[in-house]
């Protein structure tokens, strides 16, 4: 009989662990960080790459 409160207690220490955990997972996937500088800066080249490349090929044709 002693054994029970015992075994009760340590259930809920495990499940208030994992309630726990699965809260933490939750917050860190909520909100993904803003992109870098230079990450905007490469985007910006590239997307600037392409409009060239698309212009010359359209004037070679």
């Amino acid at each position: 009989m002693r054994s029970f409160p015992i075994v009760a207690f340590r259930i809920l220490l495990v499940i208030r662990g994992m309630n726990r955990m699965k809260r933490m997972q939750e917050e860190t996937h909520a909100a993904p960080a803003p992109p870098l500088a230079d990450v905007l800066l490469l985007t910006y080249i590239r997307d600037l790459l392409r409009k060239f490349l698309a212009t010359r090929r359209m004037a070679d044709a």
